[in-house]
């Protein structure tokens, strides 16, 4: 079912982008925000790719292991973020619990940007479509855990968000490399 979803919206996705026209040359601000358009949140991913300072001098290539370097570095924060929370004493069982079900997932969602970025190297677009996907399921899993009270209140259902506008970035990015 979630590949289902993910399909589609990433067709719709793919037919909203303007064209752009994939090359070698260096993406300007405008292409990053054509690209950051078709995301769920076009000012987040323009900040975060402004935001490295690999970006002036990228490709859509380069573009897209700026997004997987930066999502491999979200997702260690939050990894962080979920242990440190999942050993504090004062969490109740449950919550302990579902903090340390998160971590998993974002154990999974780490190993899934180590695929894409592996992927990159060898400019097998599909595999990084599929990484991408798992770390939606991911996140999204983790974000069902908390679904019933108690809430969260640690940010953490925001990171998710985040987890997947990372996602699109670089499914977005590497659809515009050349081939």
């Amino acid at each position: 079912m979630a590949c289902l979803q993910f399909c589609a919206s990433f067709i719709i996705l793919l037919s909203t982008i303007p064209a752009i026209s994939p090359s070698s040359v260096n993406v300007s601000e405008n292409d990053i925000e054509d690209l950051c358009k078709n995301t769920i949140d076009a000012q987040f991913c323009v900040k975060v790719l402004k935001s490295d300072p690999r970006t002036p001098k990228a490709d859509f290539e380069g573009l897209t292991q700026i997004s997987i370097d930066l999502s491999r570095s979200f997702v260690l924060e939050t990894s962080a973020m979920l242990a440190s929370l999942a050993k504090n004493d004062t969490q109740s069982a449950l919550m302990k619990s579902r903090y340390s079900a998160c971590l998993m997932q974002y154990g999974r969602s780490f190993n899934d940007m180590e695929y894409a970025n592996e992927c990159l190297k060898s400019k097998y677009l599909r595999g990084i479509y599929m990484a991408i996907l798992s770390s939606k399921v991911a996140a999204g899993a983790c974000t069902r855990e908390f679904e019933t009270p108690p809430a969260d209140k640690s940010g953490l259902i925001e990171r998710n968000r985040k987890l997947r506008i990372y996602g699109q970035i670089i499914v977005l990015a590497s659809v515009l490399m050349p081939s």
